[in-house]
């Protein structure tokens, strides 16, 4: 990787417009595929990351866990009185909570499974992984397109320069052959 990246640096002498369009050419070549070595990196470490952390799942608490709760407390209903009616109370709210979060949270995994997106703003509010590729496809696209623009340019330079030189090399042809019929007819 090291010594394409040399080589799209040298600079060699190039005179027609074809030359320095394929250079230019073989340095975007070059650029991308160091740009999209650098972005599969990055995702790559951000997906191991992301496999470390714990699901918002696991994060939550589990339905086996507010059971528990609440059959701890209708026992201490039994107990207490009043007051465990009331634990009784926030614990199935809590319990509904819990539920509501873990349907949202399924429905928003089985969102991203099937690819759904809302918009691309939205798809790029995400950051992550996702959000550093669309990033680096988009500094990519946007330096090639200053670069194209730079060629363009040299290109448009060249195509005078050789426009000029054809014209003196007709001009000097042309005078050739006025000497050669001079010589001719002397």
């Amino acid at each position: 990787m090291r010594r394409q990246e040399e080589e799209a640096m040298e600079v060699p002498k190039l005179t027609t417009p074809q030359a320095v369009a394929d250079q230019r050419a073989k340095e975007l070549d070059a650029m991308v595929d160091s740009d999209r070595h650098a972005a599969l990196q990055r995702v790559k470490a951000k997906a191991a990351a992301l496999a470390r952390r714990p699901t918002a799942r696991e994060q939550a608490k589990s339905p086996a866990e507010t059971q528990h709760k609440v059959v701890k407390a209708k026992e201490a209903g039994g107990a207490t009185g009043e007051s465990g009616a009331k634990k009784l109370q926030a614990y199935l709210r809590e319990e509904k909570a819990l539920k509501e979060k873990i349907k949202r949270a399924e429905e928003a995994a089985a969102k991203r499974d099937k690819g759904e997106e809302g918009t691309e703003a939205a798809g790029r509010g995400r950051g992550g992984a996702e959000g550093t590729v669309v990033s680096t496809l988009a500094k990519t696209l946007y330096a090639n397109k200053q670069t194209i623009a730079k060629d363009e340019k040299i290109a448009a330079m060249l195509r005078k320069q050789q426009d000029s030189l054809q014209q003196d090399m007709q001009r000097l042809k042309r005078k050739n052959d006025m000497l050669a019929q001079q010589k001719h007819s002397s």
